[in-house]
């Protein structure tokens, strides 16, 4: 009888390395590729070659040895509070999950890292009108002579899907007939899959596409080569800042107009085609509409409208005002007055 060689033996001394590979080949979200996966395991692996060592001792890392990192990450390379926190989250990850499966010594306590404000410094990110959608697209294939960036910018503005899972989108998920997509492994936990419908703008250009391609192929994806989904997002990047830089917008980080302002632009549309609230919420895939009001994003050009929606003409009928059923007298002012 041969026996089953144990999954992962526990050496006797426990390193950063050790912990961070466990995490990834043992929790469920990171080895199947969600979760933030790809973000998880980059920060992940920033705290070992940015500023410590995989021989680290889990044992030493502090709630002020992580401040000292976040403040390095933030004062010498202008990260935002977000990606600190993402930096924090995927180190507790390691920490948490190794000792829930007793990797860690049960009496050490997980230390509770600070949680950066991410308001107060974040980029709110802006739709675009749909004139803008429509210019970057005609640039995109006419002047770049880009026909698959024009695509996905017209798919990401019409879908409001996020670009990473545009690039995961598979052909066998996309039913032209019934006009529906299947979105697998969405960013909300609640779900294990959803469906939107497809604007009918769409519809011909998924047809020429899909029928060029493996009926399990990638719909989108193979169109930015690269190894990796980072490198396929910064392919994209380079590419769509031409696009951006054409409509008068700026670039860069601190710049609000980025991919990702084509999913604010599909709920934006939405709401001023009349499209309730709840509506939006479940094309977009979020939990509660106080999320997804942060993707409707209110048109400049609409803000006089708005203001004027209120009727404030003169009234047709004369205005009869009553007469009081009562006689008016002076008041009496007494000397104390």
């Amino acid at each position: 009888m041969t026996l089953k060689k144990p999954f992962m033996t526990k050496p006797k001394k426990i390193t950063w390395k050790y912990c961070r590979d466990f995490t990834i080949r043992t929790r469920p979200e990171w080895a199947e590729g969600r979760g933030g996966r790809d973000n998880a395991i980059k920060n992940s692996d920033k705290f070992a070659k940015r500023f410590h060592s995989d021989d680290f001792s889990p044992y030493n890392i502090t709630k002020l040895l992580m401040l000292e990192d976040q403040m390095e990450l933030k004062e010498d390379d202008g990260l935002k509070h977000g990606t600190l926190n993402r930096y924090k989250s995927a180190v507790a990850t390691v920490l948490n999950h190794c000792h829930d499966y007793g990797i860690l010594d049960q009496n050490w306590t997980v230390p509770k890292f600070k949680t950066w404000n991410e308001n107060s410094d974040k980029t709110i990110r802006q739709a675009f009108t749909s004139e803008q959608v429509h210019a970057m697209i005609a640039f995109a294939r006419d002047r770049l002579c880009n026909q698959n960036l024009a695509d996905l910018i017209l798919f990401a503005a019409l879908s409001g899907v996020r670009q990473g899972k545009i690039l995961q989108l598979t052909n066998n998920h996309i039913d032209l007939q019934n006009k529906m997509i299947l979105i697998t492994k969405p960013k909300n936990v609640n779900q294990d899959a959803r469906h939107i419908g497809i604007h009918d703008t769409l519809i011909p250009m998924l047809a020429k596409r899909m029928a060029n391609q493996d009926p399990f192929g990638y719909t989108f994806r193979d169109d930015w080569g690269g190894t990796n989904m980072s490198s396929r997002q910064k392919a994209i990047e380079r590419r769509w800042h031409k696009c951006i830089r054409y409509i008068g917008l700026p670039v860069g980080e601190d710049s609000p107009y980025c991919f990702h302002g084509l999913r604010h632009t599909c709920g934006t549309l939405m709401a001023l085609s009349g499209r309730h609230i709840i509506e939006i919420k479940e094309h977009l895939g979020h939990t509660s509409t106080r999320t997804c009001e942060r993707y409707i994003h209110a048109r400049d050009d609409q803000a006089v409208a708005r203001a004027n929606s209120i009727d404030f003409s003169m009234p047709s009928k004369k205005i009869v005002v009553p007469t009081p059923n009562f006689a008016w007298q002076e008041p009496v002012l007494s000397a104390a007055s």
